[in-house]
């Protein structure tokens, strides 16, 4: 049985003669068709045209169907390869509904329709213009819906950039419906024995963001989460917080380390009025409140330090606006009564009152 390579050469497609080879192959049973070659000469036209004009009740098929039956072979399908400077693939649609799309690659190789897919360039559609789609149990998956790889550690390029220049919407969102998990995790692997991760509405202890690393110090030289607002010019907060609910903090800090600070301010700015400030506005709140319940503790409870020798400024300003109010009120057990001392005082401490310096005499006890 011989084999017959189906050609033409012509510019504008096939023409009679050109057919005259499919009418070999069919009218001689001992032909193989085995390749069709197009191959245009011509610099106007197309290569190749498949064409169908008839309504839905006229058609019960596609229109071009490209078939691999055997299960042991391990070839491609179709392979497209674009030397131009144009796309390798261009999927246009003309009919403007939002069930129309470009290109919808599906997958029902474990039955029961199209258990996965994806569809690109949909029109006007909520599910998105590019749909990614996967309805499979864990056991027919090991990996996400959607993978973006990117393997050249010399690459020095996002692997990932969302540009929205849209005026209403986000960037990104991301809905979660499962009991567990996040809704958006992002994990950096070090090697295997090290991990960092930031979860953004973690559903399984309903925190809206969590960010976790577990490294030591041999490979960290920065915090766990850096906020930097680096314009001079910028008048807001670089960090606003704001809490109604019923919680009974805006912020809460466990450190469980045995040295350094659960919150540590260090004031640089040159116009900077204080480091730390602290406002409240309720008749029935403080604005701050210092509190330790440790028995033998090492230090005290508070420590106000004015390091420098010629700091030129009192450790602490007191400032009561109500004359008819003190300045400090001792809560605690009375030790009693002092006898007055004509003798002097055993040691003295100095305090202003609007400015002016003045002695308060110590007397050892």
């Amino acid at each position: 049985m011989s084999n017959i390579a189906l050609t033409s050469t012509t510019l504008s497609g096939f023409l009679e003669t050109d057919f005259q080879q499919f009418k070999d192959v069919i009218q001689d049973g001992g032909v193989n068709a085995i390749v069709l070659d197009v191959n245009q000469t011509g610099t106007t036209g197309v290569g190749a045209t498949f064409r169908r004009d008839l309504a839905s009740g006229s058609t019960d098929d596609y229109v071009v169907e490209i078939i691999n039956d055997n299960a042991g072979d391990d070839q491609v399908v179709l392979k497209v390869q674009q030397d131009g400077t144009q796309y390798g693939i261009y999927a246009a649609k003309t009919l403007a509904t939002d069930i129309t799309y470009g290109v919808m690659n599906a997958d029902n190789s474990s039955g029961g329709g199209n258990t996965s897919y994806s569809i690109l360039s949909r029109y006007n559609s909520t599910l998105g213009t590019n749909h990614f789609y996967r309805h499979l149990a864990s056991a027919a998956t090991a990996g996400p819906v959607m993978f973006i790889h990117q393997d050249n550690a010399g690459d020095d390029q996002d692997a990932l950039f969302v540009q929205q220049d849209g005026t209403d919407g986000e960037g990104i969102t991301s809905r979660h419906y499962g009991s567990a998990g996040a809704a958006i995790s992002a994990q950096a692997w070090d090697n295997e024995a090290y991990d960092n991760y930031a979860n953004l509405v973690n559903m399984s202890s309903k925190a809206t963001g969590v960010f976790s690393r577990n490294l030591d110090s041999l490979v960290t030289s920065i915090s766990v989460v850096s906020i930097l607002q680096t314009n001079a010019l910028d008048d807001q907060p670089a960090l606003n917080i704001q809490q109604n609910g019923a919680g009974d903090s805006g912020v809460k800090i466990t450190h469980n380390n045995a040295a350094g600070y659960g919150l540590d301010i260090t004031s640089i700015g040159a116009n900077q009025y204080a480091a730390l400030r602290s406002i409240c506005t309720t008749t029935s709140g403080m604005a701050a409140a210092i509190e330790k319940n440790v028995a033998s503790s090492t230090y005290p409870t508070l420590r106000v330090a004015q390091y420098h020798a010629t700091g030129g400024q009192p450790v602490v300003e007191l400032r009561q606006v109500d004359i008819s109010e003190g300045f400090i009120d001792f809560v605690g057990t009375d030790t009693g009564a002092v006898a007055t001392s004509t003798t002097n005082s055993n040691a003295s401490v100095t305090v202003e009152v609007n400015g002016t310096k003045y002695k308060i005499p110590l007397f050892a006890v």
